[in-house]
């Protein structure tokens, strides 16, 4: 544990210098409309939709590293070249009498245009229609609440949709708190009256990867250890692009001493785990040198051996074979775009202890 909190440490005491470059794909074309009337076209530094919504970060070109940001109440409009879109709305959320002033990610434009908005983690659908804004949200239990808080969206979604057809409200009613069913239902109500409307889209922002590779471990009680892995990572960019869901298979096989009861000696035992992992990983900073806490669960299964008897792990589910939790910390080092340096310390199964190694991103 010491070890891993030292590398921790030296991570990010070098934030500052080695880490300072962002990763290649955060920045993309783009233009940015002001309140005064001026245009320009930037890089504009793509972060999650909930960062977007209060403020623009951008740079002027890939060759310079300063860049500048402006709040929401400065900015009319944002336009990325991968199709994402941002307006600003002004609304004041349900339950609340202070006006917000956002850029508002666009979904679907027509008669209603409706935007998407993200406060303090929550998801806001904000329908527009003729300079009235209807703010819809997901009932939600606060921290520290015994109640739900009723934040009453259908009421508002069927005040968007006053002058739709019966047949078209009653669905409304029926309609779950969901980006893709709330965006289809405005955009039938759109096609009604004749109006441009779509739903905008985008380019696909997931990042999709395999990383393979292998740790390696050496001390006193434990002769040798390899740990070689294959792992299927996701990150869904615009809910975060720190967060990864990963799947995978691991496989362990090591050598361990423990003291034998009845004398000075020691039982040399030789153990195999293959596994079957699904885990969420959060990158604690987002750069070429990333430390990290991953949590999850496998299915797993064991097999081990012993210069004694009874040594050996106990056969049977939930023993050698079953289900089983995991987690820990590490920290990767990109050397390359397709060459990385992991180091890690966690549970699986057993405790590994501290392991070291290369991975292959392909």
């Amino acid at each position: 544990m010491i070890k891993l909190i030292c590398l921790l440490t030296i991570a990010f005491i070098f934030h500052s210098s080695i880490l300072s470059a962002q990763l290649h794909d955060q920045y993309v074309k783009g233009s940015i409309q002001f309140t005064d009337g001026k245009k320009i076209t930037v890089l504009l530094l793509n972060e999650e939709t909930g960062k977007l919504n209060y403020s623009v970060s951008f740079k002027d070109s890939s060759h310079k590293k300063i860049r500048r940001a402006y709040s929401a109440k400065e900015i009319l409009a944002v336009e990325f070249e991968n199709g994402k879109q941002f307006r600003q709305i002004r609304f004041a959320p349900h339950g609340s009498a202070d006006t917000i002033t956002v850029l508002g990610r666009l979904i679907v434009t027509g008669r209603i245009n409706l935007f998407q908005v993200y406060q303090k983690s929550a998801e806001i659908l904000v329908a527009v229609k003729d300079g009235q804004v209807f703010p819809m949200q997901e009932d939600e239990l606060n921290s520290f609440d015994i109640e739900i808080t009723k934040n009453n969206y259908i009421s508002y979604l069927l005040s968007a949709l006053a002058d739709a057809p019966d047949l078209l409200r009653e669905k409304a009613i029926k309609t779950e708190f969901d980006e893709k069913k709330i965006s289809r239902l405005i955009l039938d109500y759109n096609k009604l009256y004749d109006s441009p409307a779509q739903i905008v889209k985008r380019k696909a922002e997931n990042k999709r990867f395999w990383i393979a590779g292998a740790s390696f471990k050496k001390t006193k009680e434990c002769p040798y250890g390899i740990w070689g892995f294959i792992n299927y990572r996701m990150y869904v960019t615009d809910f975060s692009r720190s967060t990864s869901f990963n799947i995978g298979f691991h496989y362990y096989n090591y050598q361990f001493k423990t003291p034998y009861y009845t004398s000075y000696s020691f039982v040399t035992s030789t153990r195999t785990i293959a596994s079957l992992p699904v885990f969420v990983q959060q990158n604690l900073l987002n750069k070429k040198v990333r430390p990290y806490l991953f949590a999850g669960f496998n299915i797993s299964y064991i097999n081990s051996k012993s210069d004694k008897q009874g040594y050996e792990d106990e056969i049977g589910f939930q023993r050698n074979y079953g289900f089983n939790l995991l987690g820990g910390a590490g920290i990767e080092w990109n050397l390359l775009p397709n060459l990385m340096i992991k180091a890690d310390y966690h549970y699986e199964n057993v405790l590994h202890d501290f392991m070291g190694g290369v991975a292959v991103v392909f």
